[in-house]
C-alpha cells in the first residue's frame, strides 16, 4: 500500500494576501541585492578653482648695504633695534661715555617722577593704553631670557619708548595730568638736545638697520648688478671665507635682486619685462612680487635676475635662500586630469556629468594645465561643427561630475 505524504498544499485561492506578502518579499531582496551589487558612480562638484605651474630653486640675494665704521675701543649701545627702518641722518647707535651715562640718570631720574605722578591718578580706562600695557608685559617676558647685550639694549629702547608713549596718553587725557605733560615735554627737550650729540652714530643712507655683517657687502651690491653672474655670486656666498661680525650696516629696503637659475624646460614661461609671484620657502611662503629685469641663456638652462621693490624685510639678513618661482596661475572651473577623456578620431576631450539624472558625455576646452589638473570651459557653436561634435550639453558651475563611471554611458 503505497504511503501518502502529509504536506498539505497550499490553496492560494484560499490564501491569497500570503501569497502577494512572499512575491513581495522576494522582490525586496533582489532589489537590495540589485542596489548593493550595481556599480556606483562617484561624484564631484565642479568648483571654481586657481592652478598655476610653479618650480623650487636655489637663490641669491644681491642688496645695496652701507657699512658704518665704529670705534673698536668704545661700548657700543644700539639705539635703532635691529631690522627697523632708519632715515638719512637717523641716529643708528651711540657710544657709551660718560655724556651718555649723564643722559642715563637724567632720563631715569625724569622717568621715576613721572611714574610716582602717574601713581597718584584715577585710572584712564583707554583701548590704547592697554594694548600698550599689552606690549610693554610682552616685551618685558621676551627680554628675561636674552643674553645679547646689543638685544637688551634694543628692548631696552622700545620698553622706554612704551612707557614714555603711555605717559603722554595719560597727560593727555587726565585732568590731573598737567603736571606730568609739562615732565614729558622737558623729557623730549632733553632727548632732542642729546640726538646732537658727536657720540651718535648716524645712517649714512635710508634703510633697515643690521648689526650682522659678512664680508660680502662691498662684492655684492645691487649697484652693480650688471657684472655678476649667476656663477659669480654663488662662487662669493658658498665661499668658507665668510666672517660673521658684530658692525653695523644700513640695508637699502627699495630695492634689491633675487639671481636664480632654472633649467632649459622652463623657455616658454621665460619673458624678460614680466612680473612673477615668488614664495620664500624658508618664510612661511611669503610671497614678494619680482620683475624679470634680466636673462641671460647659458649651456645648461637660463640665469634669472629678479628685481624686487617690496618686501625686502624679508630677506634683509639672507645671501642664499629656497624660492618657488609662481610661472602662471589660472582661475576657472578645475578638473583633475584623470577625469578628461579624448573622443575618438577628433582632438577634444570630453568629462562625464549629470545632466537631467542622466550621465552624458560633456565636450569640454583645456584653457590652461599643469601635471594635476585643468581649468576647462565650454567649446562655442563654431568650434564643436569643426569638431564635428554634436550636443546640447554644456558644462557649469556645481555640474556633478562622475569620477569613477559605470558602464552604461550615453
Amino acid at each position: 500500500m503505497k504511503k501518502v505524504s502529509n504536506i498539505k498544499r497550499v490553496d492560494v485561492k484560499a490564501n491569497p494576501a500570503g501569497y502577494v506578502a512572499g512575491v513581495l518579499f522576494i522582490a525586496l531582496i533582489l532589489l537590495t541585492l540589485f542596489f548593493t551589487l550595481k556599480p556606483k558612480d562617484e561624484r564631484m562638484l565642479l568648483e571654481n578653482g586657481t592652478i598655476e605651474k610653479s618650480g623650487l630653486y636655489t637663490a641669491y640675494v644681491v642688496k645695496n648695504e652701507a657699512l658704518i665704521e665704529k670705534d673698536v675701543t668704545k661700548v657700543l649701545v644700539p639705539v635703532t633695534a635691529e631690522g627697523s627702518k632708519v632715515p638719512k641722518g637717523g641716529i643708528v647707535a651711540t657710544y657709551r661715555g660718560e655724556e651718555y651715562s649723564n643722559y642715563e640718570e637724567t632720563l631715569a631720574k625724569m622717568d621715576k617722577e613721572i611714574l610716582e605722578l602717574m601713581k597718584d591718578l584715577p585710572p584712564i580706562y583707554s583701548s590704547e593704553i592697554d594694548a600698550i600695557d599689552k606690549t610693554i608685559y610682552s616685551l618685558v617676558k621676551e627680554s628675561i631670557h636674552e643674553t645679547s647685550y646689543s638685544k637688551m639694549q634694543e628692548y631696552k629702547q622700545r620698553i622706554n619708548s612704551y612707557i614714555n608713549k603711555r605717559a603722554g596718553i595719560i597727560g593727555e587725557l587726565s585732568p590731573d595730568g598737567a603736571e606730568i605733560k609739562k615732565l614729558i615735554e622737558e623729557r623730549n627737550k632733553y632727548e632732542a638736545k642729546a640726538k646732537k650729540s658727536n657720540d651718535n652714530i648716524l645712517a649714512p643712507i635710508t634703510g633697515l638697520v643690521s648689526y650682522k655683517t659678512d664680508g660680502l657687502e662691498n662684492k655684492l651690491s645691487a649697484n652693480n648688478i650688471e657684472d655678476l653672474s649667476y656663477s659669480l655670486i654663488k662662487s662669493y656666498v658658498d665661499s668658507s671665507d665668510l666672517v660673521n661680525n658684530t658692525d653695523i650696516k644700513i640695508v637699502n629696503n627699495y630695492e634689491a635682486y633675487i639671481v636664480t637659475k632654472v633649467g632649459l624646460e622652463n623657455k616658454e614661461y621665460i619673458k624678460k619685462g614680466t612680473s612673477y609671484d615668488i614664495r620664500l620657502v624658508e618664510t612661511n611662503n611669503q610671497i614678494i612680487r619680482a620683475n624679470l629685469s634680466n636673462v641671460e641663456e647659458v649651456e645648461d638652462g637660463y640665469e634669472l635676475y629678479f628685481k624686487v621693490t617690496n618686501g625686502i624685510e624679508n630677506i634683509v639678513e639672507q645671501r642664499k635662500i629656497e624660492i618657488e618661482i609662481v610661472w602662471w596661475q589660472k582661475t576657472g572651473l578645475v578638473v583633475m586630469n584623470e577625469l578628461l577623456n579624448r573622443y575618438d578620431g577628433k582632438d577634444a576631450n570630453y568629462i562625464y556629468a549629470v545632466k537631467y539624472s542622466e550621465i552624458v558625455k560633456v565636450p569640454v576646452k583645456i584653457v590652461r594645465q599643469n601635471e594635476k589638473y585643468s581649468v576647462v570651459t565650454n567649446y562655442d557653436k563654431e568650434e564643436l561643427e569643426e569638431l564635428e561634435i554634436e550636443t546640447d550639453y554644456k558644462i557649469k558651475l556645481h555640474d556633478r561630475i562622475i569620477l569613477k563611471a559605470n558602464k552604461n554611458k550615453k
